[in-house]
């Protein structure tokens, strides 16, 4: 295989894998919290048979983009959003795990959940029981949860020091190796849920991009093909 070959293959390589995560973008431009991600390439060179030096791609994982989406206006009081940087924290089966996503329930026992049952975390590092009997409840921005006339806990709103190591799990959970530090500027704002933060006509335009790219690569490919091709015809004939 020609090294012209051999590195547009790593360059098609570099670009289905840049089509494989626009496409997630936009597939989860409507996911709460969702946050969109690009794809981070590394450069490395190879000695090449007649000793010069080839490039090749290297896939060094992706890049989540931390930026804050925008606020969505809705009628439950379980809703709930952070103002800044910061997760909720989350029991899971699994253990601990962190979230923007702040569309909420009430399980059976009067919990304070994820649609798909994880506790939500007060600072005390207990579940959050909301009596609902008492009568509805309300959210201040430090996060405190009042049901009645009295408060009933706090939730525990987190921040890490690097978000990128952070690794998707489910339902838009996260989970981190590093030890979670209080957020000191977050607030929590109820009747709002967080938007996805993908911008659907970057996200097309960077789709047309790769496409394109793809298929001059194609042409690359079927060229250097035929220029063998008539190499080989032309041994053949003169053996």
């Amino acid at each position: 295989m020609s090294n012209a070959l051999t590195v547009s293959l790593s360059h098609q390589m570099v670009l289905k894998r840049q089509m494989e995560i626009i496409a997630n973008n936009i597939a989860n431009q409507s996911t709460i919290a969702f946050r969109s991600e690009r794809p981070q390439f590394q450069e490395y060179l190879m000695d090449s048979s007649n000793g010069s030096k080839v490039s090749y791609v290297l896939d060094k994982g992706v890049i989540r983009n931390t930026k804050e989406g925008a606020f969505t206006p809705t009628s439950s009081a379980r809703d709930l959003s952070i103002s800044g940087k910061g997760y909720f924290t989350i029991q899971t089966e699994a253990g601990l795990r962190y979230t923007r996503n702040g569309h909420f329930r009430l399980n059976e026992n009067s919990e304070l959940t994820t649609m798909a049952g994880g506790q939500v975390m007060s600072t005390d590092n207990q579940p959050i029981v909301l009596d609902q009997t008492l009568g509805d409840f309300t959210v201040s921005r430090d996060g405190s949860i009042t049901v009645g006339e009295g408060d009933v806990a706090k939730i525990k709103i987190v921040t890490f020091g690097n978000e990128q190591a952070m690794k998707k799990t489910f339902a838009g959970m996260y989970n981190t190796q590093e030890r979670p530090t209080e957020a000191e500027d977050a607030e929590i704002v109820q009747f709002m849920l967080e938007s996805s933060n993908v911008e659907p006509i970057m996200e097309m335009t960077n789709m047309i991009q790769v496409h394109r790219a793809y298929a001059a690569s194609n042409k690359l490919n079927q060229t250097d093909h035929d220029i063998q091709s008539k190499m080989i015809n032309k041994l053949g004939a003169a053996a």
